[in-house]
C-alpha cells in the first residue's frame, strides 16, 4: 500500500471517529452534557437542554458546529478525489483538516465559556472564575485520537508529494559496476557514466570527393589538379612529367615513380 492509499485510510478512519464522544461538559463532577463528532455536525447533543436551564439561555444548544462540519467534509472530499494531481490535493486537504482541529482545539473552549457568560451574566472576572471552576468544558479521546490522526495524514501527504516531485525530476540511473581496489584489497561499487547515444556516421555519399584537389606546399590551400600555380597564394606546384603525381618543392625524383624532376618543375 502506497502512502497515498494509506493517507486515505485515515481519513476513513477519522470519519469513523465521529462516532465516538468528542465533549464533555460537567459541573462538579455531574455530567450536563455530552456531544460525538456527528452531534457536533447536527447540533443535536445530549443534556443540552439541561445545559440550557443551567445557563439560562437556549444560545448554545442545538447549534451545529461549523469547524467540526468543515473536518467531515474535507475527510469525504480527500477519500472519493482521484487523478493525476492526487497527492498535491490530498496535501492541501489534510493541511486544512488538521489546522481546523487545531484551531478547534483551542477556540472551543473559549466559545463555550463566552456563551455561557451570556446567559448567566457573569461579567466580572470572579464571577468567571467561579463558572470555570464549577463547570468543565472537557476534550474526550475520541477527538484526541481525531487529530492525531489528521496529523498523521498530513505527514504521509506531504512524504507522498516528496516521492512525486523526485520521479519526475530524477535523471537516468547510472550503471554500477563492480572494480577491484588494489589499497583495499577487495572489489568496491562504481558508479559507471551513462553512455550517451552515438551520433550518427556521414554516409559514404556525404563525404567530400577530394580525388581531383592537389595541396599547396607552401599555404596548403586546396587547388584543382591541373593547377601550376597556387590560386591562393601563387606557389609553384611540383607534379612529376612521368606519372604526374605531386611532388614538395626542392624534390630532385619523383616520390612516387623515381623519375628525375626537371629544375622548371
Amino acid at each position: 500500500m502506497n502512502k497515498k492509499s494509506l493517507a486515505k485510510l485515515l481519513l476513513l478512519i477519522i470519519i469513523v471517529m465521529f462516532l465516538f464522544p468528542w465533549v464533555l461538559v460537567s459541573c462538579q463532577g455531574q455530567k450536563i452534557m455530552s456531544a460525538t463528532g456527528f452531534q457536533l455536525v447536527t447540533g443535536h447533543y445530549d443534556g443540552s437542554s439541561t445545559l440550557s436551564d443551567y445557563a439560562g439561555t437556549n444560545t448554545s444548544a442545538d447549534t451545529p458546529n461549523f469547524w467540526v462540519i468543515l473536518v467531515l467534509a474535507l475527510s469525504v472530499l480527500g477519500i472519493v478525489i482521484t487523478g493525476d494531481g492526487t497527492a498535491r490535493v490530498l496535501t492541501w486537504l489534510s493541511s486544512l483538516q488538521s489546522l481546523t482541529l487545531l484551531g478547534f482545539l483551542v477556540g472551543a473552549p473559549s466559545s463555550f465559556y463566552n456563551q455561557l457568560a451570556k446567559g448567566t451574566n457573569a461579567t466580572t472576572s470572579s464571577d468567571l472564575a467561579a463558572m470555570k471552576s464549577a463547570v468543565r468544558f472537557e476534550f474526550q479521546p475520541g477527538f484526541y485520537m481525531t487529530l492525531v490522526l489528521a496529523l498523521g495524514c498530513t505527514f504521509l501527504c506531504f512524504a507522498a508529494l516528496r516521492e512525486q516531485n523526485e520521479e519526475v525530476q530524477a535523471p537516468a540511473a547510472a550503471e554500477l559496476s563492480n572494480a577491484w581496489d588494489e589499497s583495499l584489497g577487495t572489489f568496491i561499487e562504481v558508479q559507471m557514466p551513462v553512455a550517451a547515444e552515438p551520433s550518427p556516421r556521414p554516409s559514404l555519399s556525404s563525404r567530400v570527393n577530394t580525388s581531383g584537389l592537389v595541396f599547396c606546399p607552401a599555404c596548403g590551400a586546396q587547388n584543382p589538379k591541373g593547377n601550376t600555380f597556387c590560386s591562393n597564394c601563387g606557389a609553384k606546384l611540383q607534379f612529376c612529367p612521368a606519372c604526374g603525381a605531386q611532388n614538395p618543392k626542392g624534390n630532385t625524383f619523383c616520390s612516387n615513380c623515381g623519375a628525375k624532376l626537371s629544375k622548371g618543375d
